[in-house]
């Protein structure tokens, strides 16, 4: 680089196809079907982005298109030069026609040129946003950019458009065809056989709130389900904003080495047996599908954005969150925070078609009852956690608080009782369904390993695959 000035590039257009296109259209109306999402802003010649639109509006009305019924929308148009006035390029348009095969390759090739030339003013407003003396946080300046682009990978700024009823319906008799032949529906199982019976598949845009009091096991619970998910070759990201990705490495081989991790941590007493184990879930763990990303204080719009481009170039199939109080607010109202940040995590789910597991906590009303187990209405700082999840789990373990409540007179009717009903509760959890659309709710038993922080389940039987039908 010499610092000389950058060569100017002429911007990405061809008038050739435009010119192609509308000619097309006015000599087979039918052209306007095969076009696609397909709208003025594509085409880079003003006039002709006009002129589309007049025979669109023309064709949707029940009228024919030609250069003579599109004269009288452009009678008091400016003319194209001092020897051609709109109306006779109208008709020299016409001769452009290409053959009707050709006409949606055309409708393509304009949106591809008007997405280079929208990535051409992205680039350019990056650079005079950077270049801007006034503090503008990078972070913000990278959140904007990564979304801008995210809707012109997806073609979203062509919109997806409404669908007429007929068409969902199709839809609808498809996926029950495609339940009837993989008998049973569409989704991604938790891995975890009790709860996969009453819970069904995890469904693409839903949001599935985890909630629960602290060291009620919710961290370990998705772990161990991110784990199952990855395990079967599903892709899955896991955003842990409370913990760090070593702490949560420790913590996945662990369970599968059966090794504790204070064990690990103090390395004391560790055989050759021991590092066997540790060495062969390494090898299991290193051949899944799943990402840990520990960054903290994020709001919504960076969330977002980063979840976009990792779909992009990752394409996750499941998404958890730990957990979404930690997610930073754009306000001084916590209510106002949460409700956003709900709200976007529901939007991200049906954005990116994927299922979104988000932990909660719960506030400390359920601590004040003589029945502990979680309610809806104790889902912390806002009844907007209620309203948008699809789905909305509760972990609660009786042992957690038996284990604080042991009479100090051992052997005495009241200590009996006690070690009766904890030895009733010592290694069970309840995962609490408080919420489903489309399914039951209730309990499910499961057993939890405190040392191991491993959620398994209490029937035996053996679990089939968790990966999806297709």
């Amino acid at each position: 680089m010499d610092g000389s000035s950058p060569i100017t590039r002429p911007v990405p257009n061809s008038l050739e196809a435009e010119r192609a296109l509308l000619g097309s259209i006015m000599v087979w109306n039918g052209s306007l079907d095969k076009v696609g999402e397909l709208h003025p802003a594509h085409f880079y010649h003003p006039l002709h982005g006009r002129i589309f639109e007049a025979a669109r509006q023309a064709y949707q009305g029940g009228r024919v298109v030609t250069p003579v019924t599109l004269m009288s929308s452009f009678e008091n148009e400016e003319p194209i030069s001092d020897a051609m006035t709109v109306p006779q390029y109208l008709g020299l348009l016409a001769s452009h026609a290409v053959s009707l095969a050709y006409v949606a390759d055309y409708a393509e090739e304009l949106r591809t040129l008007y997405t280079r030339r929208e990535l051409i003013v992205l680039g350019q407003e990056l650079a005079a946003t950077a270049q801007d003396p006034k503090d503008t946080k990078v972070p913000e300046i990278i959140s904007q950019v990564e979304t801008a682009l995210y809707g012109l990978a997806e073609s979203d700024t062509y919109g997806r458009g409404s669908k007429h009823i007929a068409d969902i319906v199709s839809d609808v008799l498809i996926e029950v065809n495609d339940a009837y032949m993989n008998k049973g529906p569409k989704g991604i199982k938790t891995g975890f056989l009790d709860l996969d019976r009453k819970l069904g598949p995890l469904a693409p845009g839903n949001l599935i709130i985890l909630a629960g009091r602290p060291s009620m096991g919710k961290t370990a619970l998705c772990l161990n389900m991110a784990w199952q998910m990855a395990r079967s070759g599903i892709k899955v990201q896991f955003d842990s904003l409370e913990m760090s990705s070593t702490e949560l490495g420790f913590r996945l081989v662990a369970e599968r080495s059966g090794i504790s991790t204070s064990a690990m941590r103090e390395g004391k007493d560790l055989t050759d047996d021991d590092f066997r184990k540790l060495k062969a879930a390494q090898n299991e763990i290193r051949q899944a599908p799943l990402w840990v990303d520990d960054a903290g204080g994020l709001n919504i719009g960076r969330m977002t954005a980063r979840a976009r481009r990792i779909k992009r170039q990752r394409g996750i199939e499941v998404l958890f969150i730990d957990y979404l109080q930690l997610m930073a607010g754009n306000s001084s109202n916590r209510v106002s925070d949460v409700t956003e940040i709900t709200t976007g995590l529901k939007a991200l789910a049906k954005d990116l078609e994927i299922p979104i597991i988000a932990l909660s906590q719960l506030s400390r009303k359920c601590e004040e009852r003589t029945d502990k187990r979680p309610q809806l209405a104790d889902l912390r700082d806002s009844g907007s956690i209620e309203q948008d999840a699809d789905i909305a789990l509760f972990v609660y373990r009786d042992e957690y608080y038996l284990d604080r409540l042991e009479p100090s007179d051992a052997g005495s009717t009241e200590w009996n009782a006690w070690h009766t009903k904890k030895g009733e509760a010592a290694g069970k959890a309840e995962i609490i369904i408080a919420k489903q659309r489309h399914g039951a709710c209730g309990p499910v038993q499961m057993a939890f390993d405190a040392n191991l922080t491993r959620f398994s389940d209490l029937t035996k039987a053996p679990h089939p695959s968790v990966r999806r039908h297709q």
